[in-house]
């Protein structure tokens, strides 16, 4: 029964339902002259706004084209998917910036992200690592324990999570639970507001699903943040849910982790999560503490829909132009347009050796189609492509040159790089960028290289499938 309510399959049943309708309402309202104009000119407007707006000219062909083939599908576009909430100027106060400082540095510290001396980090290659050593810092916590995640499943690693936490506020240590409204809205367990309202743990959803806050239901918090008395805290790929852990298997062995800093760099995930938590109109936690200028740093971001800087996005741009050896880069998906596509090809084409490690067991077919689109052009260009042949990569994790890591949230598709709530850390230097390049040289041990002759070899129906499902990308 949860399978029938998980929200792609809730997606494709009400797509379908709606282009059964619109089929219908089009042809009856265009019977009629007066409507059929109206209708008309209201998808010219609806357009020719998009097309005025501060968009990629992907995502608005991927708007406009469904638009212009189904005219109510403008207004269902208008009152669902679009953004009211209009997006802010940016706000950041600039970082000092040191003159020596790397282009992503100087980028993260023009928006207001300081960089912190890296006092006690770890890297955790596998979920159940980075679990269990939360679950242990939750034990000897005394101030406070901030959680955010993107999903909350029903399941063994809530439970024991659940457990932890009523015993912290028996003791009188403040806990906060942030889920996103939308993520967790079919996985969380009944009386799962209950049972933290009876432990005296505060719990908000965030942006909760009503006609109250459709301005901003296409918004959503894809971060995993977890702060332990301001001391610790704990980010990376994974959700509350068993299969991260592996606990129960899904396509596969779950391959996910996450990271660990400590000190100045954790209160500034704390940060993180009060700005949402206090006021989820809040663009960016600001750091306002001096950069240190010897490495290793560790330099904590976050990304917002409200603000104009897409700094995920940027983070992975400024990287790969700075690339001069190398370029190792783990993701779930690859469904973004040809700025960075193109930025992968250009880092490739002036020597860099560029690795993309991918799930072999997709989570996602139809997002695998699309993935699976771009591999003749990468692979054409020298790109060594790895797939996990034992299942599925959720970890977002990027090494460039041995010397800086990230290790965040951020999936390279739209959704993740223009319309989710982000976090992650740039880290310059250090074991974080030891330990990393030792878990992508195991990881590429159980992965299968993909020749560039078999990326050629390609079915007529999926190419006719790539089509339509590129075109409609920006909206996955």
């Amino acid at each position: 029964m949860s399978k029938i309510f998980r929200k792609e399959t809730l997606t494709i049943l009400l797509t379908a339902a709606s282009l059964v309708l619109v089929a219908a309402a089009v042809e009856l309202m265009l019977s009629l002259a007066f409507a059929g104009t109206l209708f008309f000119c209201f998808t010219l407007l609806c357009v020719a706004y998009m097309i005025s707006t501060d968009t990629s000219p992907a995502y608005k062909l991927g708007v406009c084209v469904p638009m212009l083939i189904f005219p109510l599908y403008s207004w269902a576009y208008f009152l669902l998917l679009f953004p009211f909430a209009k997006k802010r100027k940016s706000v950041f106060r600039t970082a000092p910036i040191p003159e020596e400082a790397e282009p992503v540095r100087r980028f993260l510290c023009s928006c207001g992200f300081a960089c912190f001396p890296c006092e006690n980090t770890r890297l955790y290659p596998w979920g159940s690592e980075l679990f269990y050593s939360l679950l242990e810092s939750i034990r000897s916590s005394e101030s406070f324990v901030y959680l955010e995640f993107f999903i909350y499943s029903q399941g063994r690693a809530l439970d024991m999570l659940l457990r932890e936490l009523e015993l912290c506020a028996g003791r009188g240590v403040e806990v906060r639970v942030m889920a996103d409204a939308a993520g967790s809205a079919f996985t969380k367990p009944s009386g799962f507001e209950k049972r933290l309202a009876a432990a005296g743990i505060k719990l908000k959803f965030f942006h909760p699903l009503s006609l109250s806050g459709i301005s901003r239901a296409n918004y959503r918090d894809h971060r995993k943040i977890a702060v332990i008395d301001g001391k610790y805290a704990f980010f990376g790929g994974i959700n509350i849910a068993d299969e991260y852990f592996g606990f129960i298997r899904r396509f596969g062995v779950w391959k996910d982790g996450g990271a660990m800093v400590s000190g100045a760099a954790a209160a500034a995930f704390s940060d993180m999560f009060l700005s949402l938590w206090e006021d989820s109109a809040v663009p960016q936690s600001i750091q306002s503490s001096v950069s240190p200028t010897e490495a290793p740093l560790a330099q904590p971001f976050s990304d917002s829909p409200l603000d104009s800087v897409n700094v995920g996005l940027q983070v992975f741009l400024s990287l790969l132009s700075c690339a001069r050896h190398s370029i190792c880069i783990s993701t779930p998906y690859l469904a973004c347009d040809d700025e960075i596509i193109g930025a992968l090809c250009c880092a490739a084409g002036r020597g860099v050796d560029v690795r993309l490690y991918l799930p072999h067991i997709p989570d996602k077919k139809y997002v695998n189609i699309i993935t699976k689109s771009f591999y003749e052009k990468l692979l054409s260009f020298g790109i060594r492509i790895f797939e996990f042949e034992k299942g599925f990569i959720h970890s977002k994790n990027m090494l460039c040159d041995d010397k800086y890591a990230v290790i965040s949230t951020v999936n390279l598709d739209y959704r993740s790089l223009s319309q989710h709530y982000e976090c992650g850390c740039v880290f310059y230097g250090g074991d974080i960028c030891k330990e990393l390049r030792a878990d992508l040289d195991g990881l590429e041990r159980d992965c299968i290289s993909i020749p560039l002759a078999d990326a050629r070899k390609t079915g007529i129906f999926v190419k006719i499938a790539r089509v339509f499902l590129k075109l409609l990308m920006p909206l996955m």
